[in-house]
């Protein structure tokens, strides 16, 4: 299980925005979402599509882990996903 831990690493090291509300959920909810479609079998390959599903499941998270100030929008994670990503091709291959 190195890609879980390699994963775990990430995670913990994961940039977050703060505001003077709190951390923002943003980048968390989406890696959270993508994982969750993986398991699902949604994600097959290397390649992350900013979609329904994508974006139903970021939501989902979003309103778990949301502050009162935070608006439930992916497009800037997503930006950033290209890290995460590295990740998915890890998870892909250990199975």
């Amino acid at each position: 299980m190195v890609w879980l831990q390699e994963y775990e690493r990430q995670l913990s090291q994961l940039r977050i925005n703060r505001t003077a509300v709190g951390a923002s959920p943003h980048k968390l909810c989406l890696r959270l979402a993508v994982m969750d479609l993986m398991a699902a079998g949604h994600i097959r390959e290397n390649q992350v599509h900013f979609d329904t599903t994508l974006r139903e499941r970021f939501t989902e998270h979003f309103n778990r882990y949301r502050s009162a100030g935070d608006r439930d929008n992916p497009h800037l994670p997503f930006f950033h996903l290209r890290k995460l990503c590295t990740a998915i091709e890890t998870v892909m291959v250990a199975h």
